[in-house]
Parts: structure tokens; sequence; C-alpha cells
């Protein structure tokens, strides 16, 4: 037996060897090309290997090699702000070697080793050492200093030590056995590292989320569960179009027609495109040119439809991202399903697209002799106006005669001398049935209207612009317009309405707009099962194209800004209505909840010179806000596709255009938890999904520090495309550097995303050994391996440091449907002690953070309640028992509201209705994206809980003394408790409360 066999077998990731010698574990290199692989089963002389990367293409009787190294990582300075594969192999070096695909079989090292760092020794020579023990720092990242420490099962006398500036592969202490000590070295992924002491996971992580840190808090060195559905995709459906190279075309013939290298991995293709499209795209600030690198397709078994005010339909997964609008003005993401009726979303006004006049390729050669006709080189003014009138009423008959149906003389006369302007043809008039009509008989003129876009038959549902016209100067786009609604449109005392019968034409005709800046809104109507479209286009836009009208002042009812008479006086400030009143401010939503148009909103900014709102307003030159009407869940399988836009993740795109985007709990955890060092496992991730996550991870600001958060962040990228082994590999990978950094007496929490794909690998890998397969496939020893993970966490004395490190685990699981009983959520309950479990409902009420408060749980609140008592307040544990209690009432409560509502329950049972509510608004909720509610410290929990129960307690006398129900739901002050959460002197507020809470109550005679 030799460090040398042969391939014997191949099913797939898992291999079988044959003449080789290996131990379990064992790192091989197989085939020609070196693929990585692990040894996992050993049957005499033979050994199953499964491979980390892709098997295809290998043969029997190619070589396979002994590394005899169990699969390591290598630990040392140049970990955080790395990005790595499951296998630690850093993406970007690798990137910059070969391109976007990583070519099988080839190895970079974990750590830069030619990069030198600045190494202060901190031991001495003739110190005692032993494993753990620190003998130096380096200062990894800004603000964080690594320890260089002695690797776990080296121990000695230093012999020599130096500081100076070393890379992680040269020598910086040898000890008096003569081993050398260098700033980096390798550890076994599947061998936890040896602690000093594990202590009582008795130390909240403090993560400034209410929900979590006071009814389920998760203590340090504590593991967790984050249960929720598969993604399926940030994408669109097929039939979506997208203005792209100049042209609208749906994004599934766009994928069908890409040219580039394709990556496929089951229902998911993803392809590197050779050449970038040129897209729309929403930089924040205006609507202009981007490229699109990738195309992706994959398949969903759920969409959500969004129909909006000014009438745009787009279809979407129910995790694809739209620009929202909040209360305070300021535009952020979320995801579709998350959406609901009455959220104002961001949609593109105006492009800056720069169009020029475009050429016409035509050529026929008639069979026989036929009149000479002149052909324009370009798509000039005059052509497209010709064009308007033939697509609104004209038609082609017999192949060979084209027709123009007008009862208006002078759009008749207008037609016959643009035919002989443009062509150099005479046209004939006759009178049609019922209308009089213009003829021409060209069998070169029909041909190249059909190259236009004019169909020969049933042209009212088929026909559609010319393709240059959407690329073409704006001057040519408003002549096709004039000429378009002088005949298929009418010009009305409030509006311009076009009709048109052709979904397409409706598509092209919201992009035409959209060059032009023109606001308009689309209406649907269903007559004997066929559907008929109007586009509406108000006063003040409508003279965007042509003086329709001539008045000084224009209001358009759907142009329009959210606003409320809190944020508008926020916004006043000082200034006093009657200052912009005098100026012919409108000032109406100082006084009452009334939304404000977008074009007295941007007079309002110019006065006020207030940088964020003016910024808005001159965003308000691309962009409108659109009110939702309805949001649809549609059950169906189909596909689903998405382009990437590195720089700004969003594109134009919808069949009228919309701005659509290319895992807010973790980063929100990842942010403000209080752990120095944040770890996070993409395992077996969408593709799309994992991008991105490397697009926004190092993009967040650490609110601890102001610097980026990838300085304390090492990320592990693992996509379902990638072979299940590395899938596999990925999490003890990112277990093992956590342990690395606890054992210098840091917090670690890891974000493992999703231990439901890991056990699937297995699943897949055991299925290749003919194991016999436990529970829905997953094999027998899946709840140990799932243990044997989880127990990696904790809080513990490391070996060389008597400072406390911890690993937090936070696995997010995802289970089929929902399902919790199946197998990995069961198996992963079973070890962890905190639940966190997302509810799509609340999601849907846009109720966030989405954590269902009744089936969740942490087993960590005894523990921690002598910490909470100690450094918060000696009710703590007292005040969450209640708040809980209140809201298990609730539930039972509603079951019988739903019967028979809730002015029949019992005055009492009432109240309980209203603190639980109060509960949930007021505190449960916390916006994410707002600059204050986003973290909660500790002291303010406590008091919003406290003032909540406190407003129960007087209620609850009140009545008991006599006062009716209805006055006391009536008082004020228990309104004013929801705004602490978005002010920072919040206790001067909640002070404030409750003196007009006891006021008030007295006055009902509840208080004493």
């Amino acid at each position: 037996m030799t460090q040398e066999g042969k391939l014997y077998r191949i099913a797939g990731p898992v291999v079988v060897a044959k003449g080789i010698q290996a131990r379990m574990y064992d790192v091989v290199r197989v085939g020609n090309e070196g693929l990585m692989g692990e040894v996992i089963q050993i049957r005499g002389d033979m050994t199953v290997i499964q491979v980390y990367e892709d098997t295809s293409g290998l043969k029997p009787g190619e070589k396979v090699t002994n590394t005899g190294q169990p699969l390591s990582v290598q630990l040392g300075p140049g970990l955080l702000t790395s990005i790595y594969d499951g296998i630690q192999r850093p993406l970007p070096v690798l990137q910059k070697q070969m391109g976007d695909f990583i070519k099988r079989g080839v190895y970079a090292d974990g750590l830069d080793a030619k990069k030198k760092w600045d190494f202060k020794a901190t031991a001495k020579k003739g110190d005692k050492v032993s494993g753990g023990s620190i003998i130096g720092e380096v200062e990894e990242t800004e603000g964080l200093v690594q320890k260089i420490m002695v690797p776990p099962n080296v121990g000695g006398t230093l012999k020599e030590i130096k500081s100076g500036s070393f890379t992680v592969k040269e020598t910086v202490a040898v000890l008096d056995n003569g081993i050398e000590i260098k700033l980096s070295h390798y550890w076994p992924v599947r061998l936890p590292r040896p602690v000093n002491k594990k202590l009582t996971p008795e130390v909240p992580l403090v993560s400034g989320q209410r929900i979590f840190d006071a009814l389920f808090p998760l203590a340090k060195g504590g593991v967790a569960a984050i249960p929720g559905p598969f993604g399926a995709g940030k994408c669109i459906t097929g039939e979506t179009k997208i203005f792209v190279n100049g042209e609208l075309r749906p994004i599934e013939n766009v994928f069908e027609t890409a040219d580039g290298e394709a990556a496929v991995h089951g229902n998911e293709t993803i392809i590197q495109l050779a050449k970038p499209l040129k897209i729309q795209t929403f930089n924040g600030e205006r609507i202009v040119e981007a490229l699109a690198t990738h195309i992706y397709k994959g398949k969903t078994s759920r969409i959500v439809k969004i129909n909006t005010r000014s009438g745009k339909e787009v279809r979407l997964t129910p995790v694809h991202k739209l620009f929202r609008l909040d209360e305070g003005l300021t535009i952020g993401e979320i995801e579709a399903q998350n959406l609901s009726e009455g959220d104002f979303i961001i949609s593109p006004r105006k492009t800056d697209y720069s169009g020029e006049y475009q050429p016409i390729s035509f050529s026929y050669k008639p069979k026989r002799f036929h009149n000479k006709v002149s052909i324009p080189g370009v798509l000039t003014e005059e052509f497209s106006e010709f064009v308007g009138y033939v697509m609104a009423d004209g038609m082609i008959k017999g192949f060979r005669t084209v027709h123009f149906f007008n009862k208006k003389d002078k759009l008749r006369q207008r037609f016959k001398f643009l035919l002989k302007e443009l062509f150099g043809l005479e046209g004939k008039e006759y009178w049609a049935r019922t209308v009089e009509a213009v003829q021409t008989g060209s069998i070169i003129l029909a041909k190249l209207l059909e190259s236009l876009n004019m169909p020969l038959m049933k042209k009212s549902r088929n026909v559609d612009i010319p393709k240059q016209l959407l690329v073409s100067p704006v001057s040519v786009i408003k002549s096709f317009l004039v000429a378009y609604i002088s005949c298929d449109g009418h010009v009305g005392k409030k509006e311009i309405e076009i009709a048109t019968a052709s979904a397409k034409m409706k598509d092209s005709l919201a992009y035409l707009l959209l060059r032009l800046g023109v606001l308009n809104r689309t209406r649907t109507k269903l007559v004997n099962g066929v559907q008929y479209y109007r586009v509406f286009i108000p006063k003040r836009e409508a003279i965007k194209i042509h003086p329709y009208y001539d008045q000084s002042f224009y209001y358009n009812s759907n142009d329009i800004v959210p606003m409320t008479s809190t944020l508008f006086r926020e916004l006043l400030g000082e200034t006093k209505p009657f200052a912009l009143e005098k100026e012919g401010i409108s000032t109406a939503a100082y006084y009452v909840n009334q939304n404000m148009t977008a074009q007295t909103l941007q007079k309002v900014a110019s006065k006020l010179q207030n940088a964020q709102l003016t910024k808005f307003a001159s965003a308000l030159d691309y962009i409108f806000c659109d009110e939702i009407l309805d949001v649809e869940i549609i059950d169906k399988d189909m596909d689903v596709y998405d382009i990437t836009v590195p720089e700004t993740h969003n594109f134009v795109g919808g069949n009228t255009p919309m701005i659509l985007h290319n895992t807010v709990a973790q980063q929100t955890l990842a942010k403000w938890c209080d752990a120095e060092i944040i770890v996070y496992v993409g395992c077996g991730e969408r593709g799309n999904e994992m991008t991105e996550v490397l697009k926004e991870f190092p993009e967040l600001t650490d609110p601890k520090s102001g610097k980026p958060l990838m300085n304390r962040t090492v990320l592990i990228a693992n996509t379902s495309n990638m072979p299940v082994a590395a899938r596999e590999a990925s999490i003890y990978t990112g277990v093992t550097i956590a342990e690395y950094y606890r054992d210098m007496g840091y917090n670690v929490a890891v974000m493992a995303d999703s231990t439901s794909r890991w056990a699937e690998a297995m699943r897949e890998i055991s299925s290749r050994l003919e194991e016999m397969p436990g529970e829905e496939g997953y094999p027998a020893y899946l709840s140990t391996r799932l243990a044997e993970y989880y127990e990696r966490a904790g809080r513990v004395i490391p070996l060389g440091t008597k400072q406390e490190g911890s690993v937090t685990l936070i696995g997010a699981v995802s289970p089929p449907g929902g399902d919790f009983s199946e197998p990995v959520t069961q198996g992963t309950l079973r070890v962890v002690k905190t639940f966190w479990a997302l509810d799509a409902k609340l999601a849907q009420r846009r109720h966030f953070p989405s954590i269902n408060w009744l089936t969740s749980y942490s087993l960590y609140l005894d523990t921690l309640e002598p910490w909470f008592k100690q450094h918060v307040a000696s009710d703590w544990r007292l005040l969450i028992s209640e708040i809980s209690a209140i809201l298990q009432e609730e539930d039972k409560l509603q079951e019988i509201v739903q019967l028979v509502g809730s002015d029949a329950l019992p005055e009492k049972q009432q109240l309980t209705l209203e603190v639980a509510r109060l509960i949930r608004e007021s505190f449960l909720q916390q916006n994410a994206f707002h600059d204050v509610d986003t973290y909660c410290e500790l002291k303010k929990t406590h008091l919003l809980m406290k003032i909540l129960l406190l407003y129960r307690k007087l209620a609850y006398e009140a009545l008991g003394k006599g006062a009716r129900v209805q006055q006391i739901l009536g008082l004020k002050a228990k309104d004013r408790i929801g705004e602490a959460k978005f002010e920072k002197d919040y206790q001067k507020l909640l002070a404030d409360v409750q003196k007009q809470m006891e006021r008030e109550f007295s006055q009902v005679g509840g208080s004493k």
C-alpha cells in the first residue's frame, strides 16, 4: 500500500480509490487535475472519498494521491475582511487569477503569504509557554488586535522571540525543543480546539432588538435557531420586460439569447455575460445607464403580484426587493412579500437616456417592376409622425396596399403630404363604408411598415412601435405620440386618454413616456373576455409632449408624496407655515394629515434648504411615489429570472416600468450584537442570494466604531451550485475560525445560513454511500452531527489566557414549506436553547422583526436572570413574565373576537386586547432602518415594558372604580408611548407620558 492509488469507482461527489494508504479524514488529491477530497470511509483496500469539486469528466484509473493531512484551516492575521469558499480558498484571490468561475484543482493559501505584519512580542526569552499562551500581538484591522498564540498542541520554554515585520509563514519565536512558532498555524476543522474550562452561559448576547433581548434572549456561548422557508430567489417572471441594449425585451428572451459562460446546477443556471448588457438603473438620485454582468434562471413555487395606483403590475418572487418610501421620506429596500396595500414604492418617472437618430435598415427586391419608392435613411420626426398615424388608424391590405382611416380632413391631408414627402407616393381618398380613408398601392411601403412592427393580420391586438423609436431623440418620440394621440387618443378637459387593444403597444407607450418624463396611469378593462387598455396623461404631464393645454397651474392627484402633520412640522422646524404661504406654497399638511404634491414638496425643499429633503426632492425629477393598491400571493410553479447589476443592485423593468431589485435580521444581529467578531457562513445559499450577501455585508457600517463591519467579519461563501461536499465542510471551517478568535478572549458570533442545505449535502453523500436512510432520506446520524456542531458553541476560559471568550452559534433552518416537523428542524430543536420563529403572516402585516412571540422560546431566561437583575433592573424577569402572559391571553381572546367581535367581550378583556395591541405596536415592532429605533439599549427596553404595564395597572384600577372602558380607551397618553422608540432623549419623553397618564386616569377616577 502506498500514498498513491487509482480511481476505482465514481458516483457524483463520492469516489472510491484503490491501493491507497489513508486514515479517516485525510485530504487527498483526486484525478489528473488534483481535485481536493476527504476520506470518509475505509473498506479494506477501498477508500471512499468525498470530493469538494465538480467530478465531471473523471475516469476510473486516474491517480489519487494522499496528502497525509486532515482538512485544516490556516489561522493567523488576515482572516478578518476575507471572503472564502467552504474549504478556505480566498475567492477574491482566485477571481484575480482566473475570473468569476473557479477552475478545478486550483489551490491558494488561506492567508496572504507575502503580506508583512507588524508583530509586537509580549512574552520574553525564558518564559515557559504552553498551548494557547499569548506571545505577541498584531493589529489585524484598525482597532482590532489579533493575539498570536502558541498552537494548542505545543509547549516549552521560549529560546528566542523577536518583534518586527513578518509574513504569516516566517518564524517569530523558537522553543527550547526546537519547535518554531510562526504568525500562523493550521488546525483540523473537524477537531474542536481545546479549552481550559467551560463556563455556564449566564451573560446575554445583547442584540439591541427588544423581542430578542427581552422575551427570547440568547446567552454568549449559547445556540439559537431561526427557521424560515427556503428563499425562491430574488427574481421576476419570464414575461417581464426589461429595457436592455436599447430594446424592450422579455427577460426570458434575454436569457435564452445570452452569450457567455454558464454554470448549471439543478434548476438553476447563471450566465456570466461575455459582453455586459446596458440597462437603466436607479443610483439613489436619478435613473442612469449601467452594465449588467450576469443573468440568472431558476424555479419558484410562489409569486407575488403587485398592482399600483398608476396601473403598474409586476410579478416577482416573495423575497425580491422593491424600494419603499417610509414615513420619514427615506427610501429603503423591502421584500415584495412584506409590502401591503397603502405602501408607497418608488417608480421611475424619467430616464437620462440620450437618444440618437436611428438608421432604417430595409431592403426588398420586387419580383417585377414597381413604382419607385423613396426610403428614408433614418427615423426622422416626419417619418415617426407617419408611423404614428399608420399604427393608430392604418392597416395593410392584401400585402400590397396601405390604408389610413380617419374622418378628420386635416389628418387625411397631412397623411397624403407625408406619403408624397417621405416616399414619393400618391394617396387616393375613398369612402370606406363608414369612414373616409386614404390608400396607396405599394408592396415596398407595406414591407417597410411590416419591418417596423406593423402587423399584416389582427393589427389591433398585435401592433407595436418600431424598436428604433425607443432610442431615438426626444423630438422624434414626441412626433410619434402627437400623431398617435390625434387618432387613438382623446384630449379631454382634465386629461388625455389613449386607447389600445394591444398589450405590446401599451407597454411600449409606457417606456416612450418614461423617456419624456411624462407621468401617466394605465387601466385595463375586460370586455367579452378580451383585454382593452387605457393610458391616461394628466394636463401637467401632457404639455411635455405638446401644448395641448394652456394653464398657469396644473394639479396631478397621482403625483403625490405621503405626508403627515407630524413629519411636516418636523421638516419645518422653526419655520412658521405663513412664511411658506406668503410664497404661494400650500401648508395644508401642517394642520391635517394631507399628502403633498411632488411639486409642492420641491418648493418646500428649496425654501428650507434641508440637505436630506433637498436630495429627495431632486430625485423626484426622476422617480415618483406610487401607491400600492393590491398585493396578491399566487402559488404556482414557474421559471424566474434575474440580472446582476454590480453597482446599484437594481434595474428598470416591468411591462410598465418599475425599479426592480436584484437578510435584514442577520445583518441587524451582525451589526448590533455585542460580539467582537462575526463569522458568516453561507452554506448552500442560492447563487444570487449569496451574491447579495457578498455585496451588502462589505458595505455595512459598524455602528460601534463607524468603520466597515467587514473589519471584524469573516465571510464563507458556499452556494447551492457548488459541490455538496464543500457545503458539508463549510460550517466546520467557519466554527474553527470562530474558536481561534475565542481562544484570544474574544466573543464571536457565527451565523450559518442554512443548516438545512448542509443537511441536504449529508443526505446526498449518504445516498451515494448506499447507507440505510433515516426519516425523509436523511442519514440516521443527522441528529448526532447537528449536536456535534452546536456543541462547539460555549463560553470558556481559553488555554492561554484568563480572559473569557465565547462562540455563539446562530443557525438558520429552512424547512421546505415552512414545515417545522421535518427532521432537520426537529433535530435542531433538540439541541438549541433559543428558537426565533419567523412568521410570514406578521411580515405580511408589516410587523418587524416578524418573530412569532407564541411559538418562539428561550431556555436561557433562568440562567440570565441574575445578570439582568444586577445590570439592568431587579424587576426585569417579572416584567417579561407579565408581558408574555398578556400576549398569550390575547391569542386566546382573538379566537372569540373572530366569532362575536371585540365589543361582545367583557370590559376587562377589551382592556387586555388594547394593552396587547400597545405591546405589539409600541414594543415588539422595531424599525431596522430608523437611525434611533434600529438599536434599543436594555435600559430603554426596560422603561418601555414598565410604562406599558403601568398603563395596564392604572386602566384596571380605573375600571374597578367604575370608569367605562370607552373612557379609558380614549385617553391620549398611551398613544405617545410608541413615540419613545424613535427618540434619543426617551427618558424625558417617557417621564412626561407617565405624568400625563397619571393625570388622565385621575380624571376618570383610576389613580390614587
